[in-house]
């Protein structure tokens, strides 16, 4: 119903309610609705949508474009998970007249926006500062070049060193000498088993981690690696530390 329609319909409510004191006298047209939802009720309804994102581990943010005559209008959208609802809940944080629908608009619409709430600027500071800072280019990732056994270099324990400054510096901890154990370990499997009768990199690791006596004993630290790390041959887009 539009607050329009309310100039109409409350007087229709009046003739329905005849023997109602209350209802006969009840007057809001468009304007006071207008007022009551915007002071009263959108401000209650987003105290409580605040209080619900607190008990949450993540949100997200959507919006779309949409025009209303001339007017363009962005709604922004809280989608969440919370573990008694049992799925997703979508919430709607607000709806915004823009003045155009390029990227920057919108992005500087929605970043204003989430600032507003101090529970959604904090949140997104925090996953920021937490996560974002450990996107690492693809090409860092050549101190993982090792992992490629195939290659000739990747029998060498040195080449290892640089994988491990490479987590240590994002915060994950290896025990860099149970790794030099293990590494030593793997070459004696390539040399003495696996490398004339697997040719694929994966496949090969696989072998390792699921066959050999030697993997089954000490793999700990190679199989932290290898599950967090992508592989020179793996056919990854993007790359994620995560701790």
């Amino acid at each position: 119903m539009s607050f329009i329609s309310l100039d109409c319909s409350m007087n229709f409510i009046k003739l329905l309610s005849q023997d109602s004191h209350i209802a006969k006298t009840t007057t809001c047209n468009r304007t006071k609705a207008t007022a009551i939802m915007k002071n009263v009720l959108s401000p209650l309804a987003k105290r409580k949508m605040m209080n619900k994102f607190k008990e949450v581990s993540f949100v997200s943010v959507s919006c779309d474009t949409s025009n209303h005559g001339s007017i363009k209008l962005l709604p922004i959208l809280i989608q969440y998970y919370h573990v008694h609802n049992r799925g997703i809940t979508t919430k709607i944080l607000e709806i915004l007249e823009i003045t155009d629908e390029t990227s920057d608009t919108i992005t500087d619409v929605i970043q204003r926006e989430l600032e507003k709430h101090l529970v959604l600027k904090n949140f997104f500071e925090n996953i920021f500062s937490e996560y974002l800072w450990k996107i690492v280019p693809l090409e860092e990732f050549n101190v993982f070049d090792w992992m490629d056994v195939n290659a000739e270099k990747s029998l060498q324990c040195s080449v290892v060193e640089p994988a491990v400054e490479f987590l240590w510096f994002r915060n994950i901890k290896v025990n860099d000498e149970k790794l030099f154990i293990e590494f030593l370990c793997f070459q004696k499997f390539i040399k003495d088993e696996c490398i004339k009768s697997v040719s694929n990199c994966i496949k090969l690791w696989c072998h390792f981690f699921e066959n050999s006596e030697c993997g089954k004993k000490c793999n700990t630290c190679h199989m932290m690696i290898y599950c967090v790390i992508p592989n020179s041959s793996f056919n990854c887009a993007n790359f994620f530390i995560f701790r």
